[in-house]
């Protein structure tokens, strides 16, 4: 039945599955007619998965009972094919006892498990896995609460509602969901759970083992193959290629990005505030959330003294988004739109000294993850790949360093970027990339990145409360790692994020040529 399923026209890829717990499969013409038949706790709705990288297998399959609205009629739904394409389907008609032994036999045949005996799922050889869902909440029902809150009158300044409509713009987080391998049009973002991500970690760890220990293909298959299973998603028609080497499955892999993690938690925080703040009777409380500020030109401020010191602290923010701007970055112009103040008294602030100010950019879709909870190392589960200098929160000097992490363009032409106030401490400076580098040496704070490009000390700017900010422009240093790579511009990462203080959030506007 599987085995002809056409792969055109609409694609299905894993998180249109995410939230099919109890909701029609969208694929059902008749989903505005039937239901999910849902008997006490027991939901009549399997979504299996089954992949093998190494037999270039990567398939779904949904069964589900349903029951049409007016309780008479029941039908038994399949849908089957490779994720990433449309597959097939078919229904059957029956009485409601034949459709629940052909529901249970179908659950059996496809697992080698009793669906009565799930909660003790076993996945068997070459049979379908179970995907566990998460129920709790739905994004698209989420965000229609949000809609109708949103008619009450607000009374924040236009400038931070729009802010705060920015972070909660849900086809941001889809555009970027999209982009890893995933379609949100048909279900609920949130179906993917922080332990499902949790669990692709570890798996990602299993296959940097691989790699580091030089292990055979077919052990790297297996280990990539395991991650697919925790977090199904396309990953087209090459794996069976039998010439691909190690570089390519590398590539194929880690081409997942660990930004999942931080969506998904920025997700649930979302929904805390809205099922929470927004449900108070002050409709403005997911601002104080975030404690923005709006900075102005000019402020609105009573006294002289406090409108020049904000206005300067507003030049200095434009000279230094615009002054550190560096040529290699030429793609675009940036544009300062707005800058908040971000005030979280809560996080603690750990002061080792050599306090800088320095730039943290990131997607949109990280931000409301960021400002309810700050920054974040990424968990131990996640593999060291693809961090320099080991898992820790990485700043520039250079703004157009940071900013490019954004990752806007000429649509989406919009971005935020963070300065924060980092106490390094003293610094381990290194040339050469070293993953175990948050192992830091006695006496180290942090680790900073030896740039070929770094700010000229003559021009930095020393802050009211002693925070140094360094505005020079460019100049050479004459560092050169003789053994590899040599860093552009200088990095600066801690490993403990009670040492950054949140400070200015700037909202840029990216001209791309």
């Amino acid at each position: 039945m599987e085995g002809a399923g056409v792969e055109d026209g609409k694609n299905v890829c894993m998180n249109d599955l995410q939230g099919l717990c109890g909701n029609v499969d969208g694929e059902c013409s008749r989903k505005e007619k039937v239901q999910v038949l849902q008997e006490g706790e027991e939901v009549y709705s399997a979504v299996l998965t089954q992949t093998d990288l190494g037999a270039n297998k990567n398939k779904f399959y949904i069964v589900q009972l349903h029951k049409d609205i007016t309780g008479k009629e029941y039908y038994v739904w399949h849908h089957w094919g490779r994720i990433g394409y449309k597959g097939r389907h078919m229904e059957k008609k029956c009485g409601l006892l034949e459709a629940k032994k052909i529901f249970l036999q179908k659950f059996k045949d496809k697992t080698g498990n009793e669906w009565e005996k799930r909660e003790q799922f076993q996945k068997k050889r070459d049979l379908y896995d179970l995907m566990k869902m998460e129920t709790k909440f739905e994004f698209p029902q989420m965000e229609k609460e949000l809609k109708s809150i949103a008619m009450q009158t607000s009374k924040l300044d236009k400038k931070v509602q729009e802010l705060v409509n920015l972070l909660y713009n849900t086809e941001v987080i889809e555009k970027t969901m999209e982009s890893m391998g995933y379609n949100q049009k048909q279900s609920p973002l949130g179906k993917m759970t922080l332990q499902q991500v949790m669990d692709g970690y570890a798996a990602l760890k299993e296959v940097e083992l691989c790699i580091e220990n030089e292990a055979s293909k077919e052990e790297l298959t297996v280990a990539c193959t395991k991650y697919y299973t925790k977090i199904p998603h396309k990953f087209g028609g090459v794996c069976g290629r039998r010439e691909e080497d190690s570089e390519f499955m590398i590539t194929l892999v880690f081409g997942f990005s660990v930004d999942i993690f931080f969506i998904v938690a920025a997700l649930a925080a979302l929904y805390d505030i809205q099922m929470t703040g927004l449900k108070s009777k002050e409709h403005d409380s997911m601002y104080y959330t975030f404690f923005f500020a709006i900075m102005k030109r000019p402020p609105l401020i009573t006294t002289q003294e406090q409108i020049e010191a904000e206005l300067e602290l507003l030049e200095m923010v434009q000279k230094y988004l615009n002054g550190t701007h560096e040529s290699d970055h030429n793609e675009y112009t940036m544009e300062m739109l707005d800058v908040f103040k971000v005030s979280k008294k809560e996080l603690p602030f750990e002061d080792v000294g050599n306090r800088r100010l320095l730039w943290h950019g990131s997607r949109l879709s990280n931000w409301a993850g960021i400002l309810t909870q700050g920054l974040r190392v990424a968990p131990p589960e996640a593999p060291s790949t693809g961090y320099m200098f080991g898992k820790g929160v990485y700043f520039a000097d250079r703004s157009s360093k940071s900013c490019n992490y954004c990752r806007t363009n000429k649509e989406e032409n919009v971005g935020l970027a963070l300065l924060c106030e980092v106490a390094l401490g003293e610094s381990h400076e290194l040339v050469a990339a070293n993953k175990n580098a948050h192992q830091l040496p006695p006496g180290k704070k942090s680790v900073k990145g030896l740039g070929q490009i770094a700010p000229d000390s003559k021009e930095n700017l020393t802050m009211s409360c002693g925070t140094v900010v360094p505005l020079g422009k460019g100049i050479p240093t004459g560092v050169q790692n003789k053994n590899g790579i040599t860093l552009r511009f200088n990095e600066y990462v801690v490993y403990d994020t009670k040492q950054i203080k949140l400070r200015y959030l700037v909202k840029v506007k990216f001209n791309w040529k």
